[in-house]
């Protein structure tokens, strides 16, 4: 049909182009489908829900004392269709796990996609995030201090969750949801990172006195990075770099943001608009070293 009406002497090789173009395509298709047919949970009961049981069985049954202080990361990579959301939980726990040592704990997620073998981690599914705030909200210790990575697309207010063998369509994390997690931490110091576009859109019900919010963009841009052909989104990136020494979070913040910012304008980009909020009880938190908040 986008053709114009070919000479009758044409018409063979016209019609042979024709099909080999519709082979072609149809082969294509296939290889889509199989492609996509390959991607599976990786468990048997389909979530990796045994693997979050023993990540929360170790830190219950941790053998240091009460009175020691613990650094708890919750990482979560809540989108299977990038794999930058993975990465950026995996580069930060090396991160943390080098700076902090004997203090570090995790609680890892990922919706990452896998084409065989076990999952190394459990799924980074709502229901399984309800059941690591809840376990904190319950056991956690006074020392304790709480980092958190979410990171994904997103839209205003909400946060994609997508996982596609577990879900048929993608489900949506809501602001509400994350006042929810975040008060279970409470009167914990807790440090929360959202590396999403929107992701500003969250900050009206992120205000828990103890917490620190930092998000990719603000409640009406978008952030960069989260592209197949990126290895992690800009905003961990740069986040990660920054991370590098340790110093202020006040320090840390405009190393970051100033880095985001030059990349942005070097590839011509709208200002994607970091946002930064303390909470009553961390006014102060600005002058504290990340490395021992």
């Amino acid at each position: 049909m986008f053709f114009s009406s070919p000479a009758k002497s044409r018409q063979p090789s016209l019609d042979w182009a024709t099909a080999l173009a519709r082979r072609a395509l149809l082969l294509i298709l296939l290889a889509g489908l199989s492609a996509c047919s390959s991607f599976i949970l990786g468990e048997t009961e389909g979530s990796g829900a045994h693997r979050l049981s023993a990540q929360l069985q170790r830190l219950q049954s941790d053998p240091e004392p009460d009175t020691a202080a613990r650094y708890i990361f919750i990482g979560a990579a809540l989108n299977d269709r990038q794999t930058v959301f993975d990465a950026d939980i995996r580069l930060l726990d090396r991160q943390f796990a080098a700076a902090y040592g004997k203090a570090y704990r995790s609680v890892l997620l990922s919706n990452r996609r896998i084409t065989e073998g076990p999952r190394d981690w459990p799924l980074a599914s709502i229901d399984q995030l309800d059941e690591v705030f809840e376990f904190f909200s319950e056991h956690k210790r006074a020392n304790d201090r709480f980092i958190v990575l979410l990171s994904s697309h997103g839209a205003p207010g909400v946060l994609e969750v997508s996982q596609q063998p577990l879900y048929r369509n993608a489900r949506w994390l809501s602001s509400k949801k994350l006042e929810s997690w975040m008060a279970a931490l409470e009167p914990n110091r807790s440090w929360l990172m959202i590396s999403a576009c929107f992701s500003g859109s969250h900050l009206d019900r992120l205000h828990q006195d103890h917490l620190l919010v930092m998000t990719a963009s603000s409640a009406k841009t978008a952030s960069f990075g989260c592209a197949n052909s990126q290895i992690n989104t800009w905003f961990v990136s740069e986040l990660s770099r920054a991370l590098q020494t340790p110093q202020s979070f006040a320090s840390l913040w405009d190393s970051t943001t100033l880095n985001i910012s030059k990349r942005e304008k070097q590839m011509k980009l709208p200002s994607s608009m970091p946002q930064l909020r303390l909470g009553s009880e961390r006014k102060e938190g600005l002058n504290e070293d990340w490395s021992g908040f």
